[in-house]
């Protein structure tokens, strides 16, 4: 089957269910592909739909322990298995799913959004591309200075998105998701990720700008799967980029006063770590050397006095057996109760004078696992709660006709 849109209208066509061979009569249904509670890719870890489906049991009830407002995946194959996750939650989670499709044919994965406040911008991606090897490049621990001038070569990033989330005051966080290529020893690979933290940098300076202006005002969470190491803290695995990845994102908004990462804010260094890499590939996790952050929040100037507690939440102990992920959340949380009187204006209040303002917000950035991934930023909004759910008819709508986003041919996206 196959997913068309046309004059505003989003259709489905199937190919005939009827088919005969030889007089044989017909032929049972063929359903489409990619519908349902199936893995993308090739190389899924779920042995069968029954298997599958514990790995969404087990997500979901991982979820609800953490109670983000706001939830980040990484990983995610389509709509359907989002709203299937949001059944495990239960609907009293009060979660709506937002999803726009990447252009990653090769794995089918997606990066998607669980929010209890309905974002004011429809998700939004873009297809911008940037030549690599980048200039200066030190990937595979050898400096390429010029790029030479007949390399054509070129990539993008097929799985991110941008929105925005409104808090009670008019203002608003604005929120970018993504899930850069694999193997961050790769000298191959992190050429290709330079080039997509460039298109990422170029995108979120373009979008802050557009509404904020001054970009140094601008409320930013820049998170997801980068696989890639941070130089401006050491994981536990004492790991050491080879790639200006995460420079590269953290000077988004400018050179002078980047973006922050959260897992600076990790003191005890054996706690530093969000994914596990089986490196001897014996299905046992062996520790510290295989412990490592390659998932990443990051928060702009501005939004950094309002954080109040990171975490990175390791729950569950990992094996090839594991239902859950490879990878471990990064909780977030934010308290913007004292947002509204550090920029002169008085507290929301309801009816009866009281202040309607709750204590935080929570964000995650979960783990990504293959069919709904989890690389989970888990962000708590504590002082958005009371306006959970509120938005208007036409902000719902738009939500939804921004789950349905664009399915385009990939590029190159091999894991």
């Amino acid at each position: 089957g196959s997913t068309r849109e046309k004059g505003g209208e989003h259709r489905e066509t199937r190919g005939s269910t009827r088919e005969t061979r030889g007089g044989s009569g017909p032929k049972p249904p063929v359903p489409p592909k990619r519908r349902g509670l199936q893995c993308p890719g090739s190389g899924c870890d779920w042995k069968n739909q029954t298997h599958a489906l514990r790995h969404l049991t087990a997500v979901a009830a991982q979820l609800r322990r953490l109670n983000a407002d706001v939830v980040n995946l990484a990983e995610v194959q389509n709509c359907d298995v989002l709203d299937h996750l949001i059944r495990e939650i239960g609907v009293e989670s009060r979660y709506k799913s937002y999803l726009v499709k990447g252009r990653d044919s090769f794995t089918g994965q997606n990066v998607a959004l669980l929010s209890r406040y309905i974002p004011s911008t429809p998700l939004s991606r873009t297809d911008q591309k940037h030549r690599y090897p980048v200039e200066n490049t030190t990937c595979g621990g050898v400096r390429i200075y010029q790029t030479q001038d007949n390399d054509t070569r070129t990539t993008g990033c097929t799985k991110h998105y941008y929105t925005r989330i409104p808090l009670v005051n008019g203002r608003q966080i604005h929120m970018f998701g993504m899930h850069f290529l694999a193997h961050p020893n790769d000298k191959y690979q992190c050429r290709k990720r330079e080039a997509q933290a460039l298109v990422m940098q170029r995108f979120i300076r373009d979008k802050v700008t557009a509404y904020e202006g001054d970009v140094s005002t601008g409320l930013v969470v820049v998170m997801g799967d980068m696989n890639d190491y941070d130089d401006s803290y050491h994981d536990t695995a004492r790991s050491t980029p080879s790639s200006r990845v995460l420079r590269y994102l953290r000077e988004s908004l400018s050179v002078e006063k980047p973006l922050t990462n959260v897992g600076s804010f990790i003191h005890t260094r054996d706690y530093r770590y969000t994914a596990w890499w089986d490196k001897d590939d014996n299905c046992v996790d062996s520790g510290e050397g295989e412990h490592t952050a390659i998932d990443h929040v990051l928060v702009s100037p501005a939004l950094l006095p309002y954080v109040q507690g990171v975490a990175f939440v390791h729950e569950y102990e990992n094996s090839c057996a594991n239902l859950y992920s490879d990878h471990w959340p990064i909780v977030v949380d934010f308290d913007f109760s004292l947002m509204s009187l550090r920029e002169g204006t008085q507290p929301a209040m309801d009816s009866s004078g009281v202040n309607t303002w709750l204590p935080s917000f929570m964000m995650e950035l979960f783990y990504p696992m293959a069919f709904i991934g989890f690389g989970v930023l888990a962000v708590c909004l504590i002082a958005q709660r009371a306006s959970a759910g509120h938005g208007s008819e036409e902000e719902s709508e738009s939500g939804v006709r921004a789950r349905d986003g664009l399915l385009g041919e990939d590029e190159d996206e091999a894991l």
